[in-house]
């Protein structure tokens, strides 16, 4: 299971104070040591991590708490990756570092730079996680927002920014905090921007100490060898494949180069099986879309990658003892 760095939960948790929440509180809650953040060299698993964005929704009562939080970090909130950003040379440097090491404070995230024409695309995300935390979401783009805005001194304004999540009931924070069309049940998290931005100027550029810190972030590299799992990639293409209709184990073995055998095998030796991963990978997105969406069940029933309504009827009903109706007027009636 891929882990997040204790360096990154102390800077959410150390933002989160500014807003009266309590960080020991709310480690205990997601089943962590508050001693733990002590550890500078210590991880999490992204379950953990997850649990923790939930705890945090939900004792701030704010859907937009990742947003509240993004304005109180600062550079040193990201440890060493948020210093060799300030150094670089210039933005498009920055966010090339940033990229780079960005597993040395979450070895879960995906993060991408794609230029087309004039526009820069930076997308976020997280390919093991089936079902998008909102709060995460928002902290990542916010602060990618807000760490280059400061880190250049160019208030600059997105061209457009999606999200993962569906679409929230009051968007007020969100056009306030990005200025620009929003678009919401996205693939993956995004934020685009106009392509000459990459050649402005970091305010504190110094090219000798960000070789210094380049260095060290390598250093940490070789040091903290990634611990992605093979059931994390399998989980990681199934997600890809669920939408396409195509989530057959032969299918997936063929992304992951290998035979059905050896996969098997493989998840057979991690304890558990294709089956069981497939099927929990459904049971998370279903209440996800049947709660978070007004999709028909004929719809989730395709995105999920059942053939037919009745197969998606009765594993629901194995899982919940409901029906997905059954389900949904439960949840519209709270």
């Amino acid at each position: 299971m891929s882990r997040v760095s204790i360096k990154s939960i102390r800077g959410i948790l150390e933002t989160a104070a500014q807003l009266n929440l309590d960080g020991d509180a709310i480690l205990v809650a997601t089943g962590l040591e508050p001693s733990i953040l002590n550890d500078i060299d210590a991880y999490i698993t992204q379950d953990q991590y997850r649990n923790m964005w939930l705890e945090i929704t939900q004792r701030s009562g704010q859907s937009d708490i990742g947003l509240q939080l993004a304005d109180f970090a600062h550079v040193g909130t990201f440890d060493v990756v948020g210093y060799i950003i300030q150094s670089s040379p210039n933005l498009g440097e920055a966010i090339t570092c940033s990229i780079r090491y960005s597993r040395l404070m979450n070895e879960g995230i995906e993060l991408k730079l794609e230029t087309q024409g004039q526009v820069a695309q930076i997308t976020y995300n997280v390919p093991t996680e089936p079902v998008p935390i909102p709060a995460s979401s928002e902290w990542a783009l916010a602060n990618l927002l807000q760490t280059t805005r400061d880190t250049t001194g160019v208030n600059w304004t997105p061209i457009r920014v999606g999200f993962r999540h569906f679409l929230p009931k009051n968007l007020t924070a969100y056009q306030q905090k990005f200025r620009c069309p929003l678009e919401f049940n996205q693939p993956v998290d995004f934020i685009q921007m106009d392509r000459e931005l990459l050649h402005v100027p970091m305010l504190q550029a110094e090219p000798g100490l960000c070789a210094v810190l380049k260095r060290y972030g390598e250093d940490l590299l070789k040091r903290f060898p990634r611990a992605t799992t093979f059931q994390d990639k399998v989980r990681g293409v199934i997600i890809e494949e669920l939408g396409k209709g195509n989530v057959e184990a032969q299918r997936v073995s063929t992304r992951l180069g290998i035979v059905p055998r050896t996969l098997q095998r493989q998840l057979r030796e991690a304890g558990t099986s294709y089956r069981e991963v497939l099927d929990e990978i459904r049971r998370e997105l279903s209440v996800h879309y049947l709660r978070d969406s007004d999709m028909a069940i004929c719809e989730v029933t395709f995105l999920l990658g059942f053939s037919e309504t009745t197969s998606f009827n009765r594993a629901f009903k194995r899982w919940y003892n409901l029906s997905p109706g059954e389900f949904r007027r439960l949840q519209s009636s709270r």
